[in-house]
């Protein structure tokens, strides 16, 4: 059996209640998965206390910690002249391809080739202008 607990900073086991998140509220066994959901402040750190009752040298067990885009990523468009223009969003969006499209309501997204150059806390792409009526979005594969 496993019991898992999250906690915001660090475990104390002298004090388990203390920065306590949350669990999954049932003893974890039989290998049958149990999931539990907890929030973390922003700029914050957790970590998740799993404990082994029964038999400690047990380790064969898989624990998998996912968070969902709470704050989605924002592309900036902006115009540097009539023939090119610039797309930028912020370096915490790594992994998030830009994508374009002709038109509104198409699903026809395509990615913009090339690699973004990193500038400040910014990811940057400049393109020319082929086509003004072209849409462009940011999406996590």
């Amino acid at each position: 059996m496993l019991i898992a607990g999250a906690y915001l900073g660090a475990f104390d086991p002298a004090n388990v209640s203390a920065n306590f998140l949350g669990n999954p509220a049932l003893t974890l066994g039989a290998g049958v998965p149990r999931t539990f959901s907890f929030q973390v402040p922003a700029s914050n750190t957790f970590e998740i206390a799993v404990t082994v009752i029964g038999n400690p040298g047990c380790t064969d067990y898989l624990l998998e910690v996912n968070s969902p885009d709470l704050c989605p990523a924002v592309l900036n468009i902006s115009a540097l002249n009539t023939n090119s223009m610039r797309l930028d969003w912020a370096t915490s969006a790594a992994g998030y391809e830009l994508q374009r499209t002709p038109s509104v309501g198409s699903s026809n997204w395509i990615n913009v080739s090339g690699q973004p150059v990193v500038t400040g806390s910014r990811f940057m792409v400049t393109n020319e202008v082929a086509d003004p009526n072209g849409f462009y979005r940011l999406r996590k594969p």
